[in-house]
């Protein structure tokens, strides 16, 4: 796999959300198209030390355009 951004499903092309879900052995990385919430299980794992969630920055949201 060389490139995984766009969603087989509903061909929408700017990347995945991550979704942690938590499993016996540390943690599953799962990616979800935010067009049309399909979600991929990779096999990606990772493991979070000391349980402690800290708040990082704020990004600024895309803005919506208002229906006229």
């Amino acid at each position: 796999m060389r490139d995984f951004r766009i969603c087989p499903k509903c061909q929408y092309g700017r990347g995945f959300h991550v979704s942690l879900h938590e499993t016996d052995d540390g943690l599953s990385i799962m990616l979800i198209c935010p067009d049309c919430g399909q979600s991929y299980i990779l096999g990606w794992r990772v493991e979070i030390s000391g349980g402690n969630v800290k708040e990082g920055p704020v990004f600024p949201g895309r803005e919506k355009s208002s229906p006229d």
